[in-house]
């Protein structure tokens, strides 16, 4: 018998059944799955999109959570936390990257390959500018290289000269090796990112008001929590 699968929220787990998170009416199961591909502001907006032209889910309904991913280790009370000048929790200090977990019906995930590496330019990611590990490129798939959805991924990788590299965990950036590090999600969960990273406007776009207002929404339906990090702030009105 499988044991069951588990995503991690910053302070809480949440468990789901062997291969499903969230079962819907029909009998399609959805698998949290993750990427990453420098600052999580603007992975969180095109992968949001990506659901919607997808799944054909409404905005409401999207899944997209900014946060971290691609190490195992946690901070004080099991956190993971955004800088802060405390120093508590440093998520690259703990060996994480940006990510942006989706909750995906199984039979679909093999279709955000594209979305995904349409995120990087030139093999590379779009934002140089922030380097570190905190930064680098990664995919997480429950079962990793081992899932039935990674040829898609590879696939993809090699029309566009990348390389994928199995990730052990606080790996180095990725920057200038045309490489994207793969993990099982199951071994290394994404941890949720502070709220007032969610839905959030780039460094250089603004996505308007309607989309930073999906995180109002998000936190009232449950959909996210408080991290308890020191820069999480007040919920949003």
């Amino acid at each position: 018998e499988m044991l069951p699968r588990t995503f991690v929220f910053v302070g809480v787990v949440i468990v789901f059944g062997a291969h499903s998170t969230l079962c819907q009416t029909t009998s399609t199961k959805e698998e949290m799955v993750y990427f990453g591909a420098g600052c999580f502001w603007h992975v969180q907006h095109a992968l949001a999109l990506a659901e919607g032209k997808i799944l054909g889910r409404s905005p409401q309904e999207y899944t997209a959570v900014a946060g971290y991913a691609g190490s195992k280790a946690v901070g004080r009370d099991g956190k993971v936390c955004y800088h802060n000048i405390a120093g508590d929790s440093d998520y690259g200090q703990l060996g994480y990257s940006e990510a942006v977990g989706l909750q995906i019906p199984s039979d679909k995930i093999s279709e955000f390959a594209k979305p995904f590496f349409n995120l990087l330019v030139d093999g590379e990611r779009a934002d140089p500018q922030d380097r570190g590990p905190e930064y680098r490129s990664i995919i997480g798939l429950p079962g990793g290289m081992s899932s039935p959805d990674f040829p898609a991924f590879q696939a993809e990788a090699a029309a566009r000269g990348m390389t994928l590299a199995r990730g052990a965990g606080g790996d180095p950036d990725t920057l200038g090796r045309r490489t994207v590090y793969v993990y099982d999600s199951d071994a290394f969960p994404l941890h949720q990112g502070e709220v007032f990273h969610q839905f959030h406007d780039d460094m250089s776009e603004r996505y308007g008001a309607a989309y930073n207002a999906l995180r109002g929404g998000a936190v009232r339906r449950g959909a996210l929590v408080p991290t308890g990090c020191p820069r999480d702030g007040p919920p949003p009105p």
